[in-house]
């Protein structure tokens, strides 16, 4: 094959960013979201929590409030999903379902934080 790249490459290169690599088998792609709405947010939180997650563990209020939460943030899909993660498993610590409004808010204070490590 050719060093020529199809024309989907190209055209996905608005919604990709490289970064590092000495070679094209080397390269990492790394996908680029953009922020949601809330209510795009909330429909891909309750998709992914009725997989993800028990039956109790969380209920549409903490997942409108994670939805919320994000949006202010700026944040994307991913973030959310992060999110939400991080404050089940701050209620499951502490042997409480669903997860409550400080939960989220511990997750949210460490999602930050890790986020600001990740970028210094």
């Amino acid at each position: 094959m050719g060093s020529q790249k199809s024309a989907s490459t190209q055209s996905r290169k608005e919604h990709l960013t490289r970064w590092g690599g000495g070679g094209d088998e080397c390269d990492r792609v790394r996908s680029v979201f953009s922020p949601s709405d809330p209510a795009e947010l909330r429909t891909i939180l309750e998709h992914r929590a009725d997989r993800a997650f028990v039956d109790g563990a969380c209920d549409t209020s903490e997942i409108a409030k994670v939805a919320a939460l994000t949006t202010q943030d700026m944040g994307n899909a991913r973030q959310a999903l992060n999110l939400l993660r991080v404050g089940v498993e701050l209620a499951e610590q502490n042997d409480v379902a669903p997860v409550r409004d400080e939960h989220i808010e511990t997750a949210r204070e460490r999602v930050q934080r890790s986020w600001m490590a990740n970028k210094i």
